[in-house]
């Protein structure tokens, strides 16, 4: 480390993203369902629903908040 400059931190997107997982999960375990192994079958964008199926026939709708990223990543936050 340079004398006078602060350290550098460096984190990963991903590695970002798990911890954000687990410290939720820890937080609000209650409060906050995460869908995994799901696939979606369409989005409403104007309602901000989206129809997620886990076995491919039964579908749930789901309220999110979409987001996306610089790199055009898009991420969905399931309420």
């Amino acid at each position: 480390m340079t004398k006078g400059h602060p350290p550098c931190l460096r984190a990963f997107r991903d590695e970002i993203a798990l911890r954000t997982v687990q410290e939720a999960q820890r937080l609000f375990p209650q409060a906050i369902k995460f869908h995994y192994n799901t696939a979606v079958t369409s989005v409403d964008f104007k309602r901000q629903l989206v129809h997620i199926s886990v076995d491919g026939s039964n579908t749930t709708d789901v309220c999110i908040e979409i987001t996306s990223t610089q790199d055009g990543k898009v991420y969905a936050a399931i309420f």
